[in-house]
């Protein structure tokens, strides 16, 4: 028996999305080049795509698919619907059976989500489609033609018959990094800190003491943190980088190399402070009270949106939706920086 996998992900919108997603990687510092008129899509890892009749999808999984449709929103000034498909195969000597797990969100232009509806009977699983004796290429083109096949009863309410389908290849500048991300600042005493969140279009957010503490205390109380996971040690690092940099003790602000050394500093120890947690359900508490830089990922930011709920004390309410809005627009995640 031998199981494969396939991830793939649909984003579109109503109507002839091409220039404004032209448009949207410019934004992004990426460009684009449109192919021969042909399906296949492996000309690199992210790198080939299918524009159909209004919907794209990148030949391979790419970790910013949700930032280039939240711009696609943007561009558009309308709703972009994009759609996660799962989908596997068990190759057995009796036949091949296939499954999939679908969902999907709504991206609005102001960079906030809603849940896409995924009808139960979309996905129906199939087996006994083919013998064993299919190779592993086969196979995948199988399960690639089924993928396509269950997600477009959800697709097929977007498209329109008068666009065409062709084939793009992405162009990646060497060294890209999102310009995508946010930046949440706490300050002051533990208990009583405030916050601003700086948002990617340059505007601040700013959050006093009691809001701040009642945000970590709903979360708390709502179980999305993991309290005892421990906070990481990040002095292995800085003893590193004393030695590289020709320094005896950890550089001051005032010092020459402090900007140098942080910055090595932040690039070493990103997988330290992206940690997360085992069951990938929760998130480290110290991400959001413990003194330090800490990465939050697309996924923790969901994870902690989908945990405020609705309060019914007015004020509190407003609290919870404005930080349940900036945190399912944070589509890279969040840098949080707590002194």
């Amino acid at each position: 028996m031998r199981n494969t996998t396939l991830n793939q992900t649909w984003f579109g919108a109503k109507g002839d999305a091409w220039t404004p997603f032209v448009n949207a990687l410019a934004d992004l510092g990426l460009g684009v080049e449109i192919l021969l008129p042909k399906r296949l899509m492996d000309t690199g890892p992210a790198r080939g795509g299918v524009y159909e009749r209004g919907w794209f999808c990148l030949g391979k999984p790419w970790e910013h698919e949700a930032l280039l449709a939240s711009r696609l929103a943007a561009r558009l000034g309308a709703p972009v619907e994009l759609i996660r498909c799962k989908a596997r195969a068990t190759i057995r000597e009796d036949g091949i059976y296939y499954a999939a797990d679908l969902d999907g969100d709504r991206l609005l232009p102001d960079g906030s989500r809603a849940p896409l509806a995924v009808p139960d009977d979309t996905i129906k699983d199939q087996d006994g489609l083919a013998g064993g004796a299919l190779g592993e290429a086969e196979t995948d083109e199988l399960l690639r033609e089924w993928t396509e096949e269950i997600t477009h009863g959800l697709r097929s309410a977007l498209s329109d018959e008068s666009l065409p389908t062709f084939t793009f290849k992405l162009k990646i500048p060497r060294g890209w990094t999102p310009p995508d991300r946010f930046s949440l600042v706490m300050k002051g005493a533990a208990g009583g800190l405030t916050a601003t969140l700086t948002r990617p279009d340059g505007q601040v957010e700013r959050v006093d003491a009691e809001e701040r503490a009642w945000i970590v205390f709903r979360l708390g109380e709502a179980g999305a943190f993991d309290n005892d996971m421990a906070k990481p040690d990040l002095g292995r690092w800085v003893e590193r980088l004393k030695g590289r940099h020709g320094l005896s003790a950890e550089p001051t602000p005032d010092h020459p190399a402090y900007a140098a050394f942080h910055a090595d500093l932040e690039r070493l120890s990103k997988s330290d402070r992206a940690a997360k947690t085992a069951d990938g359900r929760r998130v480290p508490r110290w991400k959001l009270t413990e003194p330090g830089l800490w990465e939050l990922s697309a996924a923790e930011c969901l994870i902690l949106a989908e945990r405020l709920g609705r309060p019914k004390e007015p004020q509190q309410r407003a609290w919870a939706e404005r930080w349940e809005r900036l945190l399912r627009a944070a589509t890279q995640g969040l840098s949080a920086r707590i002194g």
